[in-house]
């Protein structure tokens, strides 16, 4: 009897303790308690956003401006990164096996499985949710995850797409989808997006304007011009968007922050409040000569050379081209964009460099042509020649001589681009824009009138190095 007792009493103990074991916790979310009501979808929905926020590697530099190197419009000389390989060909140009296609992979899928996670989960949410907030963070969701389908296409083709969580074994079985039958299930996302979406968002949220402008770059990926259209001019009859009417406001962190005529409509961001995260894009994109600087990402000559003249015609057409002076009687966006040899560039660099070179900011006259950089000191009010340019051209040398960490130049331009004076370039506040106005209206400098305003809005066709057959113009935002 004794012995039924205790087994009795030990058969209660064990299900009691499975019961105290299997408790949700009281002081935190789980899987299984979690997206049940408002709150808790918005902070799935930040995951989402923060699956978005794409940098290579742990250099804190935005992803998308490195693949920029395995394009024609910019190049890596620095020897021995990933886009270097690309750019000399030995391991690239965007194949499986270099880091940065890679990092692209994942970082997109990343975003594609989140988006998927949150899409699903939230519904047990709803009940509790007003339909207006569900909807918004639904369609937020969407877009993202059409963002992340966009940027796969454009980098591989045909990729592989889901739009479920998958299990374990699930990943060995997807096989890759035309791209036109994804477009086609974006599209539908995406105007869904649409209708869930405010004409304006939260700062560093998803709006009407970025739902259709994603739709209308997977249109033209795809060749789809109608629908590219359609969706352009959608955003266009929204009336508020404009364009920035200071372009260089657009890469400077008070200029984004105000966001003028809310060109720049989606972007990543990063925190006012705290010391880190940061961007050190500036650093890579700045010349050597700068003091701390190690630059090694710069514009080609072909993105030189897609510049028009003030005459509105190409360099090969107008007989206002000096190609001995390339930046004289160019749209005015092509010395806000690059730096030329001549040029004079404010930085602030903060890494114990001060007086007489640094206050608050270094002030320098790039030069790639000697052997000596033109210094200002800010002591004498003047500038100085002082010896040893790391990208001094050297007549022995077809490419530019080696600096101190190893480092080689591009092709003599620097990018001006998201070098913020007010700015210190190691530590970075600047977002990364994804999506603008510009993308949309096509948007054109007006030499004439000395401001930044939209081509004809029946013009939609895509920019491909040449006059469109249609409007007769060509899109250099």
């Amino acid at each position: 009897m004794k012995k039924l007792i205790f087994i009795l009493l030990a058969i209660v103990a064990l299900a009691s303790c499975q019961k105290f074991l299997d408790r949700q916790p009281l002081d935190s979310i789980s899987s299984s308690n979690f997206l049940t009501n408002e709150v808790e979808i918005n902070l799935g929905l930040t995951g989402v956003y923060n699956a978005a926020q794409w940098n290579y590697g742990t250099t804190n530099t935005p992803l998308l401006k490195r693949i920029e190197s395995s394009t024609d419009m910019g190049m890596s000389r620095k020897g021995s990164d990933a886009e270097d390989l690309i750019v000399l060909g030995d391991n690239g140009p965007f194949i499986n096996g270099n880091a940065i296609p890679s990092s692209a992979w994942s970082n997109a899928y990343s975003l594609v499985s989140r988006a998927n996670l949150l899409l699903e989960g939230m519904v047990a949410g709803k009940p509790n949710t007003s339909a207006t907030s569900y909807n918004r963070m639904r369609s937020e969701a969407l877009v993202l995850r059409a963002f992340a389908y966009y940027n796969l296409m454009a980098w591989f083709g045909d990729v592989v797409y889901y739009t479920k969580t998958l299990a374990p074994a699930e990943y060995e079985t997807q096989e890759r989808v035309p791209m036109a039958k994804i477009a086609q299930d974006l599209y539908k996302d995406l105007d869904e997006a649409w209708a869930g979406l405010p004409n304006l968002n939260d700062r560093g949220r998803v709006n009407k304007g970025a739902a259709y402008g994603l739709k209308a770059k997977i249109a033209l990926l795809i060749q789809d011009y109608a629908t590219a259209a359609t969706a352009s001019k959608a955003v266009i009859d929204l009336g508020i968007y404009s364009l920035n009417p200071n372009f260089n406001n657009l890469f400077s962190l008070a200029g984004q922050t105000a966001n003028s005529g809310n060109e720049i409509m989606f972007m990543t961001q990063l925190p006012q409040d705290n010391a880190n995260p940061l961007s050190y894009m500036p650093i890579g994109l700045l010349p050597r000569q700068v003091l701390g600087t190690s630059g090694n990402n710069f514009p080609t000559q072909n993105i030189v050379d897609k510049f028009e003249c003030t005459d509105g015609k190409r360099i090969d057409q107008s007989p206002l081209y000096d190609p001995a002076n390339p930046g004289k009687n160019r749209d005015k966006r092509c010395k806000w964009t690059i730096i030329f040899p001549g040029d004079t560039m404010d930085v602030a660099t903060g890494t114990g460099v001060s007086l007489p070179y640094q206050n608050p900011m270094q002030r320098l006259i790039y030069n790639i042509y000697t052997d000596t950089i033109l210094r200002y000191n800010w002591s004498t009010s003047a500038f100085v020649k002082v010896a040893g340019n790391p990208d001094f051209v050297s007549s022995a040398n077809s490419v530019w001589q080696y600096g101190s960490t190893g480092a080689v130049g591009g092709v003599g331009y620097c990018w001006k681009k998201y070098i913020d004076p007010s700015q210190n370039a190691f530590a970075g506040k600047q977002g990364y824009i994804l999506l603008r106005y510009a993308d949309i209206c096509n948007g054109k400098y007006s030499n004439q009138f000395n401001s930044y305003a939209c081509r004809s809005t029946s013009c939609y066709k895509p920019y491909t190095g040449c006059f469109s057959p249609t409007c007769k113009k060509r899109a250099c935002c």
